[in-house]
């Protein structure tokens, strides 16, 4: 994903900043593309797995907490066999 990213960022930055003849229509869409490829890939690369951290380590103090009722039925559910 990074890699077709990045090659079409780079694909899209001579149309974007050294317009030519006839793109001034074309200018704005590259422009367009290459913030939006920009700001999605960081979003994925970095708030995503931050986001999934913070929201992993609430789950886990309730997993291994052993007052928790999933962790008394397991414990019961062991003694009983």
């Amino acid at each position: 994903m990074l890699t077709t990213t990045l090659t079409t960022i780079l694909g899209l930055i001579p149309l974007a900043f050294f317009p030519g003849e006839g793109s001034e229509m074309m200018q704005p869409i590259a422009l367009t593309f290459i913030g939006g490829l920009a700001t999605g890939s960081l979003l994925t690369l970095f708030l995503s797995p931050t986001l999934y951290t913070l929201l992993n380590k609430r789950r886990e103090k309730r997993y291994f907490d052993a007052d928790s009722l999933a962790n008394q039925l397991l414990l019961l559910d062991r003694e009983g066999r």
